[in-house]
């Protein structure tokens, strides 16, 4: 699996300089940014994995790149964002859900007890909370130079609560699959 992962990391910096190029010829500079960024974003858990020693797990990382694919990809780049309006919820959700996997992971990971079910779901919540909170002012800052990623011109502050709102949503989701796993675990050794 992970010379699959190899490979699509390389076709995603195929990808972006091609739309990076595609982009130019429009003159659409701002796009043109977007595309590059997919490199490093893609690179990320490379880079990581470089700095601190972690072992991610190629599912994890495949996850990621899925995620990456349809949010910056299809999202960002062919505008699905644009095209179809519940596609932001949609990977708000999503990310909400795969940022509560990596802080279990995370948890996991530096030897938290999973018998501390209580703060295992507080910390993925908190995390992904943050992490979304961050995200909107990132959003927010990309508006101010001139973007629109918000779609502050058309939407306001609902959009921004919304997405927040479905991220909470998505790791809200994990984290109930994840407490049911662990009542099932619990019952079968208590059987």
């Amino acid at each position: 699996m992970e010379k699959a992962v190899s490979f699509i990391k390389k076709i995603f910096i195929i990808i972006a300089i091609a739309l990076f190029l595609m982009e130019l010829l429009k003159n659409n500079w701002f796009y043109a940014m977007y595309a590059l960024m997919i490199i490093p974003i893609t690179l990320a858990f490379d880079i990581i994995k470089k700095l601190t020693k972690l072992r991610i797990a190629p599912p994890l990382e495949l996850m990621y790149l899925t995620f990456i694919f349809f949010a910056e990809i299809i999202g960002i780049n062919l505008r699905a964002y644009y095209f179809l309006p519940v596609y932001d919820k949609i990977m708000h959700l999503v990310s909400g859900a795969l940022t509560a996997v990596l802080a279990l992971i995370l948890l996991h990971h530096f030897k938290i007890p999973s018998n501390k079910k209580s703060f295992c779901i507080i910390f993925a919540f908190s995390l992904t909370a943050g992490v979304a909170v961050a995200w909107e002012i990132f959003e927010y800052v990309v508006d101010f130079f001139g973007g629109d990623m918000q779609r502050a011109r058309t939407r306001g502050i609902n959009d921004t609560m919304l997405d927040m709102i479905a991220a909470i949503a998505g790791s809200a989701l994990v984290l109930l699959f994840y407490r049911r796993s662990k009542k099932v675990v619990e019952q079968r050794r208590n059987s």
